[in-house]
């Protein structure tokens, strides 16, 4: 009895009171709850949300640095067309800023020692239908500087200035793609279109025209394009009308990597390409170049690949011109199912290489090369090669017509009038070495009659 009273009691006083105190510090912690819930939804900003810009005010406001000073990450600011003389527009946050067209929304610096936008690392922004103009900067960018992941599509960068890199846009460590854009008239030390610094850049039908490099020293250059230490991936658009280095990949303190696909670079002076590191040209076109003294279409000074492509009328001017059309002196040189035609130098109208060069199915002809000789002279500018054997009798074999090595030759003599092109066929000269190496080398000048000159050419056989 005395157990049963003990329980009872036990029952009586954990069941009415305790258990209504437990429900009520549940209802209080729920409300508690519920406030901070309700307070956190107040105060959270809504993501995605349009602002608008428009110089005539209304319900817009009437800047883009005040747009973008206002909005919250996620935001999307559409622009009316007007010129909006601003400068120094700081994007710290992720933001989508659209504007009319190119051709009638145009943010204009004013040349006013100040760039366009500087986007931050961090900050991944999106920038089309729109003009940015007269950037003009003591340092790096004149138009847009990028340490973020940045796209522009639809856009114009023209007539920006910088002192240092990328006088239209510098890509300082950030990503970069650019769509269906025009890069014109813009002029730097290195990168006058675009400087590609360290980070990653895409170019997907882009015209980059009549840029201006102001080289200052030996890793300087790229008037249209500068590559250092990055990747840059070009597809499809034009590189034309550039003067200085139109496109310079470039290892100044580290690597660079550089592809082009089915790209043109055309009408270009001091040079189409040079090419410091590794460079894959694809299914384009090198053409109307001029290059001051090495190369006309490509200098490579590094590992070069070219497929499916024609580099043709390129020239590499002055006394020592060499290399109309590739100027190789690098780690290899690899050319298949490709066209070299009517390329003009002193040394190796078509293609002068002192490094390795793997030559396949293609086509070296119609090129021109004159000498400082007053004596006739000529050059071979035209490379194939037949496999070679170690044995005299198989290199003594007639060698089929699709491996003949066709010779190019100009020859100077005391009258231009009595210059003239021709043609020949010549077997290249096969020594152990060659052979162990699976190469085949052409017969060095002091072998050849006096009449033909031209640099030792190594190629892969076919």
């Amino acid at each position: 009895m005395a157990h049963r009273s003990l329980w009872q009691l036990k029952r009586q006083t954990m069941h009415p009171y305790h258990f209504r105190a437990d429900i009520a510090r549940i209802n209080t912690v729920a409300i508690l709850l519920l406030g901070v819930v309700l307070s956190l939804g107040a105060a959270a900003p809504v993501r995605g949300a349009t602002l608008c810009v428009n110089p005539g005010g209304g319900s817009c406001l009437t800047t883009i640095k005040a747009a973008v000073a206002a909005a919250m990450p996620g935001d999307i600011i559409t622009v009316a067309a007007a010129t909006y003389n601003e400068y120094d527009i700081v994007v710290a946050k992720s933001l989508t800023i659209n504007g009319a067209a190119a051709n009638t929304t145009i943010l204009d610096a004013g040349n006013t020692t100040r760039r366009g936008f500087y986007i931050n690392a961090g900050a991944t922004v999106t920038i089309s239908g729109m003009t940015v103009q007269h950037g003009n900067t003591v340092g790096n960018a004149g138009g847009i500087e990028n340490l973020g992941i940045l796209t522009l599509s639809n856009c114009a960068i023209i007539n920006n200035t910088a002192a240092l890199n990328g006088g239209g846009i510098n890509n300082m460590g950030g990503t970069l793609t650019v769509n269906n854009s025009t890069i014109t008239g813009n002029s730097g030390k290195s990168g006058g279109g675009i400087a590609n610094v360290g980070g990653g850049a895409t170019l997907n039908n882009v015209t980059v025209n009549g840029n201006t490099a102001t080289p200052h020293g030996t890793f300087d250059g790229g008037a249209g394009l500068y590559n250092v230490n990055g990747t840059l991936t070009i597809t499809g658009g034009t590189v034309s009308s550039n003067n200085g280095f139109a496109i310079y990949n470039s290892n100044e303190t580290g690597t660079a990597a550089m592809t082009i696909t089915s790209g043109t670079i055309n009408n270009n002076s001091g040079v189409g390409i040079e090419n410091d590191e590794s460079l894959a040209l694809i299914n384009s076109t090198i053409s109307g170049n001029t290059g001051l003294v090495y190369g006309g279409g490509i200098d490579n000074q590094g590992d070069l690949y070219v497929g499916g492509s024609t580099i043709s009328n390129n020239t590499a001017t002055g006394s020592f011109g060499s290399g109309g059309g590739i100027n190789d002196f690098g780690h290899h040189l690899t050319v298949i199912d490709s066209t070299i035609t009517g390329n003009r130098a002193v040394n190796g109208g078509g293609i002068v290489t002192a490094g390795l060069a793997t030559i396949l199915r293609t086509s070296i002809i119609n090129n021109y090369a004159t000498t400082q000789r007053t004596a006739a002279a000529s050059t071979i500018t035209t490379v194939a090669c037949i496999p070679c054997s170690p044995s005299p009798a198989a290199r003594s074999a007639p060698i089929p017509r699709r491996a003949r090595a066709v010779v190019s030759t100009s020859r100077k003599t005391s009258t231009p009038a009595a210059s003239k092109k021709i043609s020949s066929t010549i077997r290249p000269t096969c020594s152990a070495e060659a052979c162990t190496s699976g190469t085949a080398r052409f017969p060095s000048s002091a072998a050849r009659s006096p009449t033909t000159s031209a640099r030792m050419v190594e190629a892969a056989s076919t």
